[in-house]
Formats: C-alpha cells, structure tokens, sequence
C-alpha cells in the first residue's frame, strides 16, 4: 500500500498529480502502477480538495471523479 503524499497523512493513495509547468496545468490521474518519486500519491479526499495554483488549469482524468457521485 502506497500511502498519500500529503505530510501527515496515512490513508492509501488513490490519485497520481502531475505538473506540466509549460502549458501551467495540474492533471489528476489513477494511481500509476509504478510509483514516480516526481509525482505525488494523494488520497481521494486530497485529491477532491486539491486546487490549481492561480493561473493554472486543473485537468481531472480519474476514471471516477469526485463529482460522478
């Protein structure tokens, strides 16, 4: 079990976030099954929560996003 990168936090990560400095987007992904030491782990309530910095775009391609209820 992968925990969440968040400091503090023990629950299993769901979500793979990536920054793409160029285009100044944030995407949200499933889990990646190889673990990327340049990537952060968050668990779903994390990664519900997580928002772009100003300016960015944040581009959620979970296979089940927070809002598909």
């Amino acid at each position: 079990m992968r925990s969440c990168s968040k400091n503090g936090c023990e629950v299993r990560a769901e979500a793979t976030i990536t920054l793409r400095y160029g285009p100044r987007e944030v995407v949200i992904v499933d889990l990646e099954h190889e673990r990327d030491p340049n990537l952060l782990e968050l668990c779903r309530p994390h990664a519900d929560r997580l928002s772009p910095p100003i300016g960015w775009d944040l581009s959620d391609h979970r296979t089940e996003p927070a809002d598909a209820g």
